[in-house]
C-alpha cells in the first residue's frame, strides 16, 4: 500500500523540489502551504508521515509538531522537521516539540529516504486507521497560544520552585514559601506534604486545608492512608517510620475559617491523588491532594510538572539531611554514633538536673561476642550486632536515643524515665534477643546480652560519672552469669 506523506512548506518551489524527490521513491504526496491547512489535512486524511518546514507564517513547524503530538488521535504520526537552520538550539527546540527527526534541507536524498522508511516501519505498529473531520470552527491559532501559555506556565513554575532552594536550611521560611506556592497553584480541600529528612528522628506530615475545615479524625485517617502508601515502598528501610502530622495554617486573609464547611469523614473526598516522590530508589517526599469534587485530578499535566519541580527541591533538602545524618550515624548499625550520643546526653543531663526530672541510661553488651566472631566469623558477628541494634531501637520510645557506644556495646538515654520504668522494656528486649533465631549454616546460635542501668541521682558531677555507673552495673551483670539486667541504684 502506497504511503502518504504530508509535505508542508510555504515555498511552492521547495514543495515542488521535495515532491519530485519523494515521488521517485514511490510515496503519495499531499501538500499544504501553511500550518493551519496542514492540521486540517492531518485530521481529514490521516497521512502516514508529516514532513514540514520550520520557518512559516502564523503556525511554524514547531507549533505544528506540538499540535500533532499533543492530540492522542494524531500523536502516532511521525514528524520530520526540515530546515536550513543549523544551530544546536534549533535542533533542541525541534526535538522538544516532539519531532521524530530533524534534517537540513540540503541533506542527501538517500539519508532522508532511509529516515522516512525507518519511521514508517515504527509507525505501522501504532497506526490509527480511522479518519476524522477537522473540529468545527477549530481555531488552531488559539491552540498554538494555548501551547505557548503552557510552556510559559512550566518555565514560571520551574523558576518559582528553584527559588525555594535557597531556603532549604531555614525550615520555617521553607515551609511557609512552599505552602504559599502550592496553595496558589493547586486546587484542593486538603493537601498533605511530607519530606523525608533522614537526619531527623521524628518525621512530620504537614497538612493545609483549602476552603474547608477538616476534622481531626479525618486528618488522622488521611495520615494513616498516606503512611500505608509510603510503607508499601521498599525504600524506607533505615528506620521504622514515625510520622506525626501538623496543620499548616491557611494564611489567606480573605477567608474566614469559622464560616467554612467541616469535613467529618474521608468518604466526603471524591478525588484523591497520593504521589510518593523518589530519588535513586529512596522516598524523599510525598504530595497528597484530596477534594470533594469528582474527577478533580483527571488531568495530570500540571501535577506532573509540579511533582518534577518539587522533586528537584526535595532532593536538595534530602542530600543536606543525608550529609548531616552521616555525621551522626554509625554506618554498621545505623544507630547514632558515640559523639552524637554524648551531645544528646549532655543536653538531657542538664535538663534533668534543672527540672529534677527522671533520666536513665542503659548500656548493653553482647555476651561472648569475641567467641562468636572467632567461631563463626566477623560477618556473622556484624549481622548479630545489626539485628540486636534494630531490636534495641524498636523496644524503646521515639523520645529515647540509642547509639553504638563502641565495639559490641550499645547505649541508650531515656528521658523522663525512672530506673523502674526502664526495666520493663529492657527486660522484654533481653528475652526477645535470647529467643531470636540467629542461624549459621542451618544451625541455631543462641545469643544473649547483659544490661546495666543507671538513673540520674542529681548528685553526679558529670555525664561521665553517670555513664560510669551504668557501666559498673553492666560489669556486675557479666560477673553474675550474663544474660541479665543489673541496676545502679543510689550509686555515685
Amino acid at each position: 500500500m502506497t504511503k502518504r506523506i504530508l509535505l508542508v512548506d510555504d515555498s511552492k518551489t521547495q514543495r515542488i523540489t521535495l515532491r519530485l524527490k519523494l515521488e521517485r521513491n514511490g510515496y503519495e504526496i499531499i501538500e499544504a502551504e501553511n500550518g493551519m491547512d496542514a492540521m486540517k489535512i492531518v485530521y481529514e486524511q490521516m497521512p502516514d508521515l508529516v514532513l514540514s518546514d520550520i520557518i512559516m507564517p502564523s503556525i511554524n513547524g514547531y507549533h505544528l509538531c506540538r499540535l500533532i503530538k499533543r492530540d492522542n488521535l494524531t500523536k502516532h504520526i511521525p514528524v520530520i522537521l526540515l530546515t536550513v537552520l543549523d544551530k544546536k538550539i534549533d535542533k533542541f527546540w525541534g526535538l522538544r516539540a516532539g519531532a521524530d527527526a530533524f534534517f537540513r534541507k540540503d541533506s542527501p536524498e538517500e539519508e532522508l529516504h532511509l529516515m522516512i522508511e525507518l519511521l514508517l516501519k515504527q509507525e505501522s505498529g501504532t497506526r490509527k486507521t480511522l479518519k476524522l473531520d477537522a473540529p468545527e470552527s477549530c481555531d488552531f491559532t488559539a491552540k498554538v497560544a494555548e501551547i505557548l501559555d503552557e510552556s510559559l506556565v512550566k518555565s514560571t513554575l520551574t523558576n518559582e520552585f528553584r527559588d525555594l532552594a535557597e531556603f532549604v536550611l531555614d525550615e520555617n521560611t521553607f515551609n511557609f514559601k512552599l505552602f504559599e506556592l502550592l496553595t496558589s497553584i493547586l486546587d484542593f480541600n486538603l493537601l498533605g506534604l511530607f519530606y523525608n529528612e533522614s537526619d531527623k528522628k521524628d518525621k512530620v506530615l504537614y497538612f493545609t486545608q483549602g476552603e474547608v475545615n477538616v476534622d481531626d479524625k479525618v486528618l488522622t485517617a488521611a495520615k494513616d492512608l498516606i503512611v500505608s502508601k509510603i510503607t508499601q515502598r521498599p525504600s524506607l528501610t533505615r528506620q521504622r517510620l514515625r510520622l506525626e502530622y501538623k496543620v499548616f495554617p491557611n494564611n489567606n486573609p480573605y477567608i474566614n475559617t469559622e464560616d467554612l464547611p467541616i469535613v467529618t469523614s474521608m468518604e466526603e473526598f471524591n478525588s484523591e491523588v497520593i504521589v510518593p516522590i523518589e530519588n535513586e530508589g529512596k522516598i524523599i517526599g510525598l504530595l497528597a491532594l484530596f477534594h470533594k469534587e469528582y474527577g478533580k485530578y483527571a488531568d495530570l499535566n500540571l501535577l506532573n510538572t509540579i511533582i518534577a519541580e518539587l522533586k528537584m527541591v526535595l532532593k536538595i533538602k534530602w542530600l543536606y539531611s543525608e550529609t548531616k545524618l552521616l555525621s551522626v550515624i554509625d554506618p554498621l548499625t545505623e544507630l547514632y554514633n558515640r559523639r552524637y550520643f554524648q551531645q544528646v546526653l549532655e543536653k538531657e543531663f542538664v535538663r534533668s538536673n534543672r527540672y529534677t526530672s527522671p533520666l536513665s541510661v542503659a548500656m548493653i553488651d553482647i555476651d561472648n561476642f569475641k567467641i562468636l566472631n572467632d567461631t563463626y566469623g566477623h560477618q556473622f558477628g556484624d549481622e548479630v550486632l545489626q539485628v540486636i541494634s534494630g531490636l534495641f531501637q524498636d523496644s524503646l520510645r521515639k523520645t529515647d536515643y540509642v547509639a553504638r557506644y563502641g565495639g559490641e556495646e550499645l547505649i541508650a538515654v531515656l528521658p523522663e524515665t525512672t530506673i523502674a520504668q526502664a526495666i520493663i522494656p529492657l527486660e522484654r528486649l533481653r528475652n526477645k534477643i535470647a529467643e531470636n533465631p540467629f542461624v549459621f549454616d542451618l544451625k541455631r546460635i543462641k545469643v544473649t546480652v547483659s544490661i546495666g542501668v543507671a538513673q540520674n541521682t542529681f548528685k553526679y558531677t558529670s555525664t561521665d560519672n553517670f555513664i560510669n555507673q551504668a557501666d559498673k552495673a553492666l560489669y556486675q551483670a557479666k560477673e553474675k552469669g550474663k544474660n541479665r539486667i543489673e541496676l545502679a541504684i543510689n550509686k555515685e
